[in-house]
């Protein structure tokens, strides 16, 4: 008798084995079934939903960032009335000692930028001066002609272009070099006549060299040379049309 409950104990655990073998036999190929089907579905997420940057393109539609460019609309005067301060010397106007309709008059040649002159009213008072122009600050400094004077590293038409703020109160410009000057902000202050005008009347020289080379002379002998400059004149009238 006991012996058959021996073998009965045996077959029943024999059974038992069998069936856990038959189970975990199987257990891998669901797992491998459901492993798949995971990779399938993030095949297909990802056709659907490609990755996004943050600006909502996809990683195919992405465009690297252009750089800025400043177009014709994006020039003001440096001045407030600036057109009826234009009286004495233009841009292209020959001037001679002789002729000049400045007295005393210290250089001879074609005038590269465009003056403009200051009212009776603000001979003794500051006359700020806004930029024209997006661009970097590239120098600050003193020269004979001009006293103080600022450079600008601007773009006219996607082409490079050099602004020479002259006679301007150096000590007044408060931008680091290198910094990007937004058009319509305070650049400085007129310089008033003495050092910081190079002992030139209280007026604003503007000029605009073609290129990125700095070029800040104020007169050219021939008419000729006169095509390295922009006439300022143009530039921000088309500007402020």
């Amino acid at each position: 008798m006991i012996r058959k409950h021996i073998i009965l104990i045996l077959t029943v655990a024999i059974m038992i084995v069998l069936l856990l073998w038959w189970f975990l036999r199987d257990k891998p190929a669901d797992n491998a079934d459901l492993d798949n089907q995971i990779d399938q579905t993030n095949e297909a997420d990802q056709t659907e939903n490609p990755t996004s940057t943050e600006s909502g393109q996809t990683e195919d539609e992405a465009q690297p960032e252009e750089e800025q460019v400043n177009d014709s609309d994006s020039f003001i005067w440096p001045l407030d009335r600036a057109e009826e301060r234009i009286t004495k010397k233009s841009f292209g106007t020959y001037v001679t000692p002789q002729n000049s309709p400045v007295s005393p008059e210290r250089f001879s040649g074609y005038h590269t930028g465009v003056d403009f002159e200051t009212f009776a009213e603000e001979q003794n008072i500051d006359v700020a001066i806004k930029i024209i122009c997006k661009g970097d600050l590239r120098t600050v400094a003193t020269a004979s002609g001009y006293g103080g004077y600022v450079i600008q590293e601007c773009k006219y038409q996607n082409q490079p272009i050099i602004v020479v703020y002259g006679h301007v109160a150096s000590a007044s410009v408060v931008h680091k070099i290198g910094s990007t000057l937004e058009a319509g902000q305070i650049l400085g202050r007129l310089g008033n006549p003495g050092p910081e005008t190079d002992e030139e009347r209280k007026h604003l020289h503007l000029s605009i060299h073609r290129g990125p080379s700095t070029n800040i002379r104020g007169y050219v002998s021939s008419e000729s040379s006169l095509n390295e400059w922009l006439n300022p004149i143009e530039v921000l009238r088309e500007a402020s049309r």
